[in-house]
């Protein structure tokens, strides 16, 4: 979540005009059946992620 945060700081910091979430269906994810994520549940972070944008374009 980290990585996506500095995304979205980077996307308004650079005057960019907003942001978007993809949001994809995917497979449930068990344990160490993901690369990069093993832990991860997909989808569990979205509105976490939501609130964080709205925060940083609202105190713009």
């Amino acid at each position: 979540m980290e990585v996506d945060k500095q995304a979205i700081d980077y996307v308004t910091d650079n005057g960019f005009g907003g942001s978007m979430f993809w949001a994809i269906n995917q497979p449930a994810l068990g344990q160490g059946n993901s690369t990069y994520y093993p832990d991860t549940i997909t989808g569990d972070n979205v509105n976490i992620l939501a609130n964080y944008t709205q925060e940083k374009y609202t105190s713009k």
